[in-house]
């Protein structure tokens, strides 16, 4: 409830490890870690940047609940749209 909170934990420890483990999984195909990135301290993860994600990676393909963005960039919009 304090107002100077901008962002709150995740809601287990274990939500935020499977955070953490595909941002690792990201990296390991071939992200790039811009910001964050760190292992999880309990239930809080620290906002995190990836950047030339591979559209193979988990992180990708299936939802994050969690403060990640993952980011590539394209030359068309018929790239950006498949």
């Amino acid at each position: 409830m304090d107002p100077d909170t901008t962002l709150g934990p995740l809601i287990s420890d274990t939500a935020a490890a499977n955070v953490y483990d595909k941002v690792q999984a990201a990296i390991v195909d071939g992200a790039q870690l811009m910001l964050g990135g760190d292992a999880p301290d309990s239930q809080f993860l620290a906002p995190t940047i990836l950047t030339e994600v591979d559209v193979d990676s988990d992180i990708w393909k299936t939802e994050t609940f969690g403060p990640v963005v993952a980011v590539r960039s394209f030359s068309s919009e018929d790239e950006a749209l498949e």
